[in-house]
């Protein structure tokens, strides 16, 4: 059983997973899973639920070695400014802006491919700017800065397997290009 089959078998079998990242750590497997819904945190019960379904299918390497663990969560902040076009609202861009990023970081359908943002990955400035690229017809968006949503604490680097980024509304700062500048 692979690693990706490990992560599959998860996925089809349980609706309140909605992320399942595996591992090779410390000679075992170490499976990370972010729950649905509000709960990103899976119970011990479901988390010990996952290892007995597991072990059915595993092979004797993957059952005698298996850790499955919910994510540590890192709260994010991102800023930005933009310099909206002349009769475009700034209001309504900062709105769209705020929106895509919060879509972009949603652990269950944000994301590229629409499957929620992945455990283990901070977004990059470019990944930012793609989620904001549609919003390119109507403003000029620049100086793009992502960090922990306490500027106090250094980001971790490397950026471990196991940690999930959060973001809420009120950690995504635009500001409008003037105001950048003064």
């Amino acid at each position: 059983m692979t690693l990706a089959d490990i992560e599959n078998h998860v996925l089809a079998r349980d609706p309140t997973i909605a992320q399942a990242r595996a591992e090779n750590r410390h000679g075992g497997t170490r499976l990370v899973v972010v729950g649905a819904g509000a709960r990103l945190i899976p119970p011990p019960s479901a988390r010990k639920a996952i290892v007995r379904a597991l072990e059915a299918v595993a092979s004797f390497g993957v059952r005698t070695r298996l850790t499955v663990v919910g994510p540590r969560l890192l709260p994010i902040g991102v800023a930005l400014t933009v310099e909206p076009d002349p009769g475009v609202d700034f209001v309504g861009i900062e709105e769209a802006a705020a929106a895509a990023i919060l879509a972009l970081c949603d652990h269950e359908t944000g994301g590229f491919q629409g499957r929620g943002w992945p455990v283990g990955r901070l977004p990059t400035i470019d990944d930012i700017a793609a989620a904001l690229a549609p919003l390119s017809d109507r403003a000029v968006i620049s100086d793009i800065a992502i960090g922990r949503s306490d500027p106090h604490q250094a980001m971790p680097d490397p950026f471990p397997g196991d940690v999930l980024i959060r973001i809420e509304r009120a950690d995504i700062m635009v500001r409008a290009y003037g105001e950048a500048a003064a």
